[in-house]
């Protein structure tokens, strides 16, 4: 659980805020939120829930020439050859280096080949340089900033964080060679495998767990867009497209960063230190999680009494009496961030149940929305909706 100008929070995994909730079918029924304190459901006046989609990590393809296509010569042994990788970020402060934001940080890798060296055994030597890499150079943290597994003479690579994106060119410079040759890439990546041929919209796969809504993907050379999920299994496209059994889906590659407050959420997460935290904030060993979809809810209530909602709730310190007329009724405003795959301290409290209380409990001004901005009615849309 984190906070961000000591006014929001995000439970996670290692929240040491536990949530309750009673069902809202009657007088006093409680949602009770340690920290916050308890909200009647007859004090709920608004109600507004909003879905963040998390970061989407990039990748690239990279098809190694062989040893003829570099200009070496069959008789020509233990030739040099430098591989230049350029990975950019987005970010104007990064976990990996400074130097990405301007031009794109180049990674450079040196093997040696030999005349007649095919395409798989030049990848074979690059993929072996990565591990040691990351063997030599420790003190990089997380070493390199892609993960990587070879096929033949390609290798896929994926970035690790979704603020980081592949320069497509990527060269072998043979030593003594004045220009390289540039690697064939592709941002097409196999993602997922048609279960069951189709000539339709709707295709079935092994898994859709890698995709979402508005996918650029290819099946059998053909490019379409996915317009929903409506399965473990299923999923609608368009335009229609034939497939066969067996077929590999690949996905067109982009980074994806968080949407709306998602990207200002896991930027400042990432900063935060022991000292920009308040009570409700994270203990320094922790570690908060924010790779996932998270759901923000926001809700007003009133407090007709000075000592609180029925002396249970407990306001943020900052807010005093400056948040209503004094003497009367005050209307505070709370916001918190839910991660939806860890739940929450108490396992047997879901967002689902949160969500259902307090939008049952409002009375008006309540409603749901995705991250692309479109309005669902139900809170199983609302969580079943790929963003």
């Amino acid at each position: 659980m984190f906070t961000l100008g000591n006014k929001e929070a995000v439970i996670n995994t290692s929240s040491q805020f536990p949530v309750t909730v009673t069902a809202p079918t009657g007088t006093n029924s409680l949602l009770t939120i340690k920290g916050f304190g308890a909200f009647e459901d007859t004090h709920i006046l608004s109600a507004v829930a909003q879905r963040f989609i998390p970061g989407r990590n990039a990748g690239l393809i990279i098809s190694a020439p062989d040893a003829a296509a570099l200009g070496v010569s069959a008789a020509e042994v233990n030739v040099p050859v430098k591989i230049h990788i350029r990975v950019n970020t987005s970010r104007h402060t990064s976990e990996w280096a400074t130097d990405f934001i301007k031009r794109g940080r180049p990674f450079i890798f040196e093997i040696v080949i030999n005349g007649g060296d095919t395409s798989t055994s030049i990848m074979t030597n690059l993929v072996n340089m990565f591990t040691e890499y990351e063997a030599k150079f420790n003190h990089s943290m997380d070493g390199l900033p892609f993960t990587w597994t070879q096929t033949g003479a390609d290798v896929v690579l994926m970035l690790k964080s979704p603020y980081l994106t592949f320069q497509n060119v990527v060269d072998f410079l043979p030593k003594g060679k004045m220009y390289g040759t540039k690697a064939e890439t592709t941002r097409q990546l196999p993602i997922t495998v048609i279960s069951s041929g189709s000539v339709s919209t709707t295709q079935v796969v092994t898994s859709t767990a890698d995709l979402v809504v508005g996918d650029t993907i290819f099946i059998n050379t053909t490019e379409v867009v996915i317009t929903d999920i409506t399965s473990a299994t299923n999923i609608e496209v368009t335009p229609a497209c034939v497939s066969s059994t067996s077929d590999t889906v690949y996905l067109l590659s982009q980074p994806q960063e968080p949407t709306f407050d998602g990207k200002y959420l896991e930027e400042n997460v990432r900063m935060s230190t022991t000292n920009t935290m308040d009570s409700y904030g994270i203990s320094p060993d922790e570690v908060p999680t924010i790779n996932g979809a998270y759901t923000s809810l926001t809700f007003e209530v009133i407090d007709n009494n000075t000592g609180g909602i029925n002396n249970l709730a407990k306001r943020h310190s900052f807010l005093g009496i400056t948040r209503g007329e004094v003497g009367g009724d005050r209307h505070f405003m709370f916001t918190i961030y839910f991660l939806e795959s860890t739940d929450m301290f108490n396992t047997g409290e879901k967002v689902d149940d949160v969500l259902a209380f307090l939008l049952a409990a409002a009375p008006t001004n309540t409603t749901m929305k995705l991250s692309n901005g479109n309005t669902v009615t139900t809170v199983a849309d609302f969580l079943t909706n790929t963003y």
